[in-house]
């Protein structure tokens, strides 16, 4: 449609009236297309950063309990196809997840998804360009519950080695951790796991960000954190409801993607109609 309107305003002399800030125009994927030719915008592509991104998603019984509960017992999970699925903690992860591949993640990012549980995890889909966002979509999609418990040692290797070993050239290396980790079922020792982190931080600049949710060990979670934010805070996020699983995600997708545009104002242009 954005070449009928390129008609419309050009051959036609018709008008056309946008509104938004920068996001609207940078996550809204406008580079290249006819938009950037007829809206007094400019859109400036910076052709060398690249981002590799690993997600890690908590596939523990518990992810499905009520997003808007603390959860208790494996009887409070709600699984696909049940009544009450889509207000879990995994439904609303999901959705914000599919939502990034779609609208967030920059093209020229490669983007991974696995799951997690207790001494398992499974590789959703490898290091993909983020451009492929139907094969991002499905592997979000394809999520399941394998296990009981939020062990995380062997999916945080896994994620490091996939970084670190990809035949991508990249400018940024980045870890997204979604969890409801909580003491009953942790079996991970958060100190070696903070002493990885910190580790491949400092060998390959592969940095980490976590997303809590409803969980009781937010300072070991936190310990594992070695992203910051331009204010200078560690990216951590704690969420217990689905608006604040929405925008943790939201906001860290972007925060991890490469910033390659930068929207400038052209002044105002006027097209001469080719009637």
């Amino acid at each position: 449609y954005d070449r009928v309107l390129d008609a419309y305003v050009k051959n036609y002399g018709g008008g056309v009236l946008t509104t938004g800030g920068e996001d609207t125009y940078y996550y809204g994927g406008m580079d290249g297309t006819a938009f950037d030719s007829f809206l007094p915008i400019e859109v400036i592509p910076e052709e060398n950063e690249k981002s590799a991104i690993m997600i890690m998603v908590d596939s523990s019984g518990s992810m499905y309990y009520d997003v808007d509960k603390g959860g208790s017992s494996a009887s409070d999970s709600i699984h696909e196809n049940e009544a009450g699925y889509n207000n879990t903690r995994m439904y609303y992860a999901k959705q914000a997840l599919t939502n990034a591949a779609v609208t967030v993640f920059n093209k020229k990012d490669y983007i991974g998804v696995m799951n997690f549980g207790k001494n398992y995890r499974t590789i959703r889909a490898p290091l993909t360009p983020a451009s492929q966002r139907g094969t991002l979509i499905n592997a979000i999609d394809s999520i399941r519950e394998e296990s009981k418990g939020s062990e995380m040692k062997i999916a945080l290797e896994t994620a490091i080695t996939q970084l670190r070993d990809t035949a991508y050239k990249v400018d940024k290396k980045h870890i997204i951790i979604v969890t409801d980790s909580d003491k009953d079922t942790a079996g991970d020792n958060f100190s070696q796991l903070a002493a990885t982190c910190a580790t491949y931080y400092e060998e390959y600049g592969i940095t980490v960000s976590v997303i809590a949710i409803w969980s009781d060990m937010n300072d070991q979670l936190e310990g594992l954190v070695t992203a910051y934010s331009k204010s200078g805070e560690k990216r951590f996020y704690t969420c217990t409801n689905s608006n604040d699983i929405i925008n943790a995600i939201t906001a860290e997708c972007k925060a991890a993607t490469t910033d390659i545009m930068n929207v400038s104002e052209t002044g105002y242009k006027t097209y001469l109609s080719a009637i």
